[in-house]
């Protein structure tokens, strides 16, 4: 029999370190998998935080151009607004130019302008003009 329990310890040691060999590659199975998982949910968060940062600089940037856009736009409605303002200046400048009388080298344009006679009709200012006769015409009357 010791030959038996000789063979069962043997057995029993080999079961013994092929569960032992077994269990560490288990282990070493796991920790790859931890290891793997780790380095994928490290992936991802750097995938977010990239994304997350991509996502803040196109934010910026479109920040960014709208208020470029809204800059360039007051610029130019403050332009626009000049122009008109300036327009409207050059036309009432020209207005008053035009409805002035011009001023004489004796007269001056503080002094107090005469009021102007009004103008009588074209029709009263040229003298009476006879109408056209033919020299023929009167030949033959004489």
């Amino acid at each position: 029999m010791p030959n038996v329990d000789q063979q069962r310890k043997l057995r029993e040691a080999a079961a013994y370190k092929r569960d032992e060999e077994h269990r560490a590659e288990r282990r070493l199975i796991e920790q790859k998998e931890r290891d793997r998982a780790k380095k994928e949910l490290e992936r991802r968060r750097y995938d977010e935080m990239a994304k997350a940062k991509q996502a803040e600089k196109r934010a910026d940037e479109m920040r960014i151009e709208d208020e470029k856009r809204e800059r360039m736009m007051k610029e130019l409605e403050q332009k626009k607004y000049k122009d008109d303002q300036d327009q409207l200046f050059q036309q009432a400048q020209m207005h008053r130019y035009n409805s002035q009388p011009t001023h004489t080298p004796q007269s001056s344009p503080f002094q107090q302008q005469q009021p102007q006679q009004p103008q009588q009709p074209a029709q009263q200012q040229q003298p009476f003009q006879q109408p056209y006769k033919h020299p023929q015409s009167e030949e033959e009357q004489q």
